[in-house]
């Protein structure tokens, strides 16, 4: 769900943004793209195995509060210009680690190369690059 806010509800909108976020997020597992997520191009697969055991032992490194160094193809600024556009110019800039919390991580299912996850979580939070 993407809100929009319109006329004097734009005055209320800084608080959507804050606010904790929700995400339901599907994994493809064994493969990596230039650009942490989806859209980008593979550039390394490898079949992954693991026990039920492994799974949850896995998650549980994720949740709570975490230091997360943003992706070079984020919205976030360096110096005025957007990291994605530096990305873009195969040009990696700088980027400090922000702090974030996950409040809970729950598995939803497990199929073939896919792996199902809720989320929820601070703003801010970087999914694609998260569960690298």
């Amino acid at each position: 769900m993407l809100p929009i806010c319109l006329g004097e509800a734009t005055k209320f909108s800084q608080y959507l943004l804050d606010s904790d976020k929700r995400y339901r997020v599907i994994a493809r597992l064994g493969q990596r793209t230039d650009t942490s997520d989806a859209d980008g191009q593979i550039v390394q697969e490898r079949p992954v195995t693991f026990s039920a055991e492994q799974l949850a032992a896995a998650l549980e490194t994720f949740r709570g509060d975490i230091e997360q160094i943003p992706s070079m193809y984020s919205a976030l600024k360096y110096q005025g210009k957007k990291l994605y556009e530096y990305a873009r110019q195969g040009i990696e800039v700088p980027r400090e680690a922000r702090p974030i919390t996950v409040y809970e991580l729950l598995f939803i299912r497990h199929e073939g190369d896919e792996l199902e996850l809720e989320v929820h979580c601070s703003k801010g939070t970087l999914h694609s690059h998260h569960y690298r």
